[in-house]
């Protein structure tokens, strides 16, 4: 499926011009003071040792159920190895644990919408925007869900008002590059590709773009619209 394929791509990237969409994921997490409790879990997340964090983060669960930090990564791992239902269910218990948490309920968003699940994804990004307007990353979500259900067109006209709020954001840039590719619009997406590619290391990881022209080519097709699938 498309959006499994994708959660395997989007993993957190070492060079600017892989695909970090993975990334985005990681940088929502708690802070140092609960990063504390789990020392081994973090070191081996840190790394890139996923498998490791994933049993360990498991056994912090085991020994605590309401372990936020634990419940979060784990729903992060399952929902880049494609395996949505199990990385939601995480996700609604992580609602009622932290109620009214926006990075939770934009992640909760993000994996409906890899899942197919375009309109509950487009509910929840519409309700964090609602209190948070100019949240960029729920902008590109709800732009990204509206054109994966095959509005193009305003998918379009989202994707251009998010640019207009954060005209240097990576993922906006790409997300709009995307939406004019399948559009048949090609050479003026290579032109946000390549301003995307212009911005800072960094920012690109902190996005979690995919910031090279070659694997945006390659994710554009991979993930055409009309090759989705799309479950209400």
């Amino acid at each position: 499926m498309a959006r499994a394929a994708e959660a395997r791509l989007l993993r957190p990237a070492i060079a600017v011009g892989d695909v970090v969409r993975r990334a985005a994921f990681a940088l929502l997490l708690l802070g140092a003071p609960l990063a504390a409790q789990h020392p081994a879990a973090d070191s081996a997340w840190a790394r890139g040792r996923y498998a490791q964090a994933r049993a360990l983060y498991e056994t912090a669960l085991a020994a605590d159920s309401t372990d936020v930090r634990a419940l979060h990564r784990l729903a992060i791992l399952d929902a880049w190895d494609g395996q949505f239902d199990r990385a939601l269910a995480r996700l609604a218990r992580l609602r009622r644990l932290t109620s009214g948490d926006a990075d939770i309920m934009v992640d909760q968003a993000r994996t409906y919408a890899w899942a197919g699940r375009n309109a509950a994804a487009l509910a929840l990004y519409d309700s964090v925007l609602a209190h948070d307007p100019a949240r960029a990353d729920a902008l590109a979500g709800r732009a990204r869900a509206v054109a994966w259900s095959g509005d193009l067109e305003r998918a379009e006209g989202l994707w251009r008002d998010a640019l207009a709020l954060h005209p240097d954001d990576p993922e906006i840039l790409i997300g709009l590059a995307q939406t004019l590719y399948w559009t048949g619009q090609a050479a003026l997406a290579e032109t946000y590709v390549a301003k995307a590619r212009a911005r800072p290391a960094s920012a690109s990881a902190r996005a979690g773009s995919c910031v090279s022209t070659e694997s945006y080519k390659a994710s554009a097709v991979a993930f055409r619209p009309a090759q989705a699938y799309v479950r209400a």
